[in-house]
Formats: C-alpha cells, sequence, structure tokens
C-alpha cells in the first residue's frame, strides 16, 4: 500500500511550481525485516520454553534420583546397617548450626575437591565440604556403634596406641 506524500513545509513549492514529489521506496524490505524481528523473537521465546521445560524435567529426575538414593541402605556401605543408614541421612537433613575447624593435608582437600567437581558434573548437583565432611563424621560414628571393636574407628584407636 503506497504511502500518502508528506508536503509538510512545501507550501511555498506548491503554489509557485517548483514542487516536485520525491519517490519514496516500497516498504517491502522494511516488512520483510520486521517479519523476520517476529519470527526470530517467536523462535527465542520458543526456544526459551523448550529450556525451562527441560531444566523442569532434569529437576524432577534429579529429586527422584535423590529420594532412590536416600531410600538405599546399600548406599552406604562400612557395615553400616539399614537402620544406620537411616539414622545418617535423618542426621544429614538437620541444619548444622555449631562452628568447628578440623586440620587436612593438602592432598586430601585436593582429593576432596576432585570430588566435588567430579560429583556436580556426573550428577549435576553441588555439594559442600561440609556435606561431605559430615556424610563421613556420622558414617565412621554410626559404623562405630554398630560394630564397636570391629569398627574403623577402634582399629585406628588401637594404631594410634601401638605407635
Amino acid at each position: 500500500m503506497p504511502r500518502r506524500v508528506s508536503v509538510k513545509g512545501k507550501g511555498a513549492d506548491l503554489f509557485f511550481g517548483d514542487y516536485a514529489p520525491v519517490e519514496q521506496e516500497p516498504p517491502g524490505p522494511a516488512e520483510e525485516e520486521t517479519a523476520a524481528a517476529e519470527e526470530l523473537q517467536e523462535s527465542k521465546h520458543a526456544s526459551k520454553q523448550a529450556r525451562k521445560k527441560a531444566s523442569v524435567q532434569a529437576s524432577k529426575q534429579a529429586r527422584l534420583q535423590a529420594s532412590q538414593i536416600e531410600d538405599n541402605s546399600a548406599g552406604l556401605s562400612m557395615g553400616v546397617g539399614p537402620d544406620g543408614a537411616k539414622a545418617i541421612w535423618q542426621t544429614l537433613r538437620e541444619r548444622a548450626t555449631i562452628t568447628n575447624s578440623f586440620r587436612y593435608t593438602q592432598e586430601e582437600l585436593t582429593r576432596l575437591e576432585d570430588a566435588l567437581y567430579e560429583v556436580k558434573k556426573r550428577y549435576g548437583v553441588s555439594l559442600s565440604k561440609q556435606d561431605v565432611a559430615r556424610l563421613g563424621l556420622n558414617l565412621v560414628l554410626c559404623e562405630f556403634a554398630e560394630r564397636g571393636d570391629s569398627s574403623l574407628l577402634a582399629a585406628l584407636a588401637q594404631r594410634k596406641k601401638q605407635a
């Protein structure tokens, strides 16, 4: 549809005969660009929705796997029975409020950081050093409560006594 020619500011030219309308380019390419921009915007919106849907599905899958691992007491070895495993998971659900510190070797910290990186890459979940330390502490304490003299903690005590 052709645009109407603007004669704003051309009054004298119209009356004295020097006015010649300027040819305007057809609006085709601008309309094509607008249509392309709208199409791109719709594509981005669809892509965003697809990513959001995939993210929601991944979150559901991660929660499902976490609950399966939590319910699976075989996920804990070292001789801790099902009751001990449930007690450990329950303890880890509680919020840790008391601050304390422990000393580690550089090798232990490097291995811990490597493990945390691998867990994040493999399972898509970020764990903290504190999470791992609490899990290990609870596992050792539970195993000691269940196995007594045949536990890892008792073995450590015996080695220290002999040294």
